[in-house]
């Protein structure tokens, strides 16, 4: 999507798109056009009961979108660690200088935290909205969980 800011609910008009993704990139509040742009497509996916997924930025952003506050931490940049879906241990790559919270309330849930207890993984609770901090699309082989998390959330499996 082009960076339009408030203007960008008129261009996915035009597109009569079903879906989107919230892809990584630069740390929030950096790019202000980027923030104000992803910021109105959260709120006319919401409005229009279209799925939006979220990847690291696209995690940081919608969650800042529903008040939650993004940390900066360390050692998670170019590395990989184990996350914790549904009781089981999941290795996933690691862009980010910044960390999900610890805790999170309704509208969102948490799905998905790393080993200290942050969260790596929500969605939420009524409307087709689901974020993650890692990045499917940097494997050069796509894992299972990946594959049939993201099909699963378009209706795909």
């Amino acid at each position: 999507m082009p960076n339009l800011g408030s203007g960008i609910a008129s261009y996915v008009q035009s597109w009569n798109l079903s879906g989107f993704i919230i892809t990584g990139g630069n740390n929030l509040f950096e790019c202000p056009e980027r923030d104000e742009t992803e910021l109105a497509l959260i709120s006319y996916a919401l409005a229009n009961d279209i799925p939006i997924f979220g990847v690291c930025r696209g995690f940081q952003i919608m969650a800042h979108y529903f008040g939650f506050k993004i940390q900066p931490c360390s050692n998670h940049a170019a590395t990989t660690h184990e996350v914790i879906i549904n009781g089981d241990k999941h290795m996933v790559n690691s862009y980010h200088d910044n960390c999900g919270p610890v805790e999170m309330q309704p509208p969102l849930m948490a799905f998905a935290r790393d080993l200290e207890g942050r969260i790596e993984g929500f969605r939420h609770v009524q409307e087709p909205l689901m974020a993650i901090m890692w990045h499917p699309e940097r494997e050069c082989q796509a894992t299972d969980l990946n594959i049939k998390m993201i099909r699963k959330f378009f209706g795909l499996l």
